[in-house]
């Protein structure tokens, strides 16, 4: 499961675009998708500083890693799921 949330979150980071002045970032975030790992819909629910271009740039990160990377172990996979975003 591990695994897992490191290639989602390695996926998202790759198509993310700090906004300027945007310094730590630590965000949670919602994510409906299909089996196929299609977004659905995004809900960024927190992120430090509460910036609206910051929650902006990482749903949009999201949406453009759609399909997302979908679990090995199938009886991990949720349509529903939530993580953490903390690019390095």
């Amino acid at each position: 499961q591990r695994r897992y949330f490191n290639a989602l979150r390695q996926q998202v980071q790759r198509r993310w675009r700090r906004p300027p002045g945007t310094d730590d970032v630590d965000c949670t975030v919602a994510v409906t998708q299909n089996l196929a790992g299609e977004v659905l819909s995004v809900s960024v629910e927190s992120c430090s500083g509460g910036n609206a271009a910051l929650r902006k740039s990482v749903e949009n990160a999201v949406r453009a890693a759609s399909p997302l990377p979908v679990p090995t172990m199938r009886e991990l996979f949720d349509r529903r799921i939530r993580f953490y975003f903390r690019p390095g």
